[in-house]
């Protein structure tokens, strides 16, 4: 089972926008028709994700957050398995009906956060799927920390990944010794060892520098989200704006679908 090959399939691509959480959680339900609906419900979600309340945290204009200071996020990024279960869980009635406006099938969904995916079941349900969070952090850059989500799920007799970023690079920056040389994870060994390699990181805390980012990937961001605007202000005008990953226990969130 350990040797279990994963394929790859496009689903939706996130570009240049920081929320691959949000992304990895539509590309559960996307199966390639009704795309522009899909971006738009993206914008959605990501609209509803951004805390309104960052100014509270800030002291001297000097922000060092960890997960249990937001509600979900700061720019529509989720470094915390407890925030993103929290806002797929607690906005399932705003969520639900957006859902239903483009996969009229759809009844409900119900979200878990699990430690590992239950691979010895090969007949898992077509419509459960994981979002799994890895690191995409370069191993050798100390000074450099952050991660990704990807979606696991069934397709057809085949497990897959649906990665949202344009390349595999997060995948190949897994930081585990099995991924050297390799483009994209390609077996079940693979996945669990990047899963565990998130769960060492709970103990490390790293922090994610937003200033830095920002200067090199936020301005670029297409502001057009309204309350994407307010906190983009706050980290660009802030002397430091840190993330701390240590209050994080980096479970996968499971997503089960239920159809009428």
């Amino acid at each position: 089972m350990k040797n279990l090959k994963i394929c790859h399939v496009d689903g939706l691509k996130q570009g240049n926008t920081p929320i691959c959480g949000i992304y990895a959680f539509i590309n559960g339900f996307y199966d390639g028709r009704n795309t522009e609906d899909w971006m738009a419900l993206i914008n959605y979600l990501w609209n509803l994700s951004i805390d309104g309340n960052l100014r509270k945290h800030s002291k001297n204009n000097t922000y060092s957050i960890a997960a249990h200071d937001l509600t979900y996020s700061t720019v529509g990024e989720f470094f915390s398995s407890d925030n993103l279960y929290s806002f797929l869980n607690s906005n399932k009635k705003s969520i639900l009906p957006e859902l239903q406006k483009i996969d009229s099938s759809i009844d409900t969904y119900d979200v878990n956060k699990i430690s590992d995916i239950d691979f010895k079941d090969t007949e898992f349900k077509v419509d459960t799927f994981y979002i799994v969070p890895i690191n995409s952090s370069e191993p050798f850059e100390s000074n450099r920390s952050n991660m990704h989500w990807i979606c696991v799920k069934r397709y057809m007799d085949e497990v897959i990944i649906v990665n949202s970023a344009k390349n595999y690079n997060g995948e190949i920056n897994a930081d585990i010794k099995s991924l050297r040389g390799l483009t994209k994870i390609k077996y079940l060994f693979q996945l669990n060892a990047v899963g565990r390699n998130m769960k060492k990181r709970e103990h490390k805390g790293k922090t994610f520098n937003f200033i830095r980012w920002w200067k090199k990937e936020g301005r670029k961001i297409d502001r057009n989200i309204p309350n994407l605007k307010s906190n983009a202000q706050i980290i660009s005008s802030a002397s430091k704006f840190n993330y701390s990953f240590c209050c994080s226990n980096f479970d996968i969130i499971q997503i089960d679908i239920t159809r009428k």
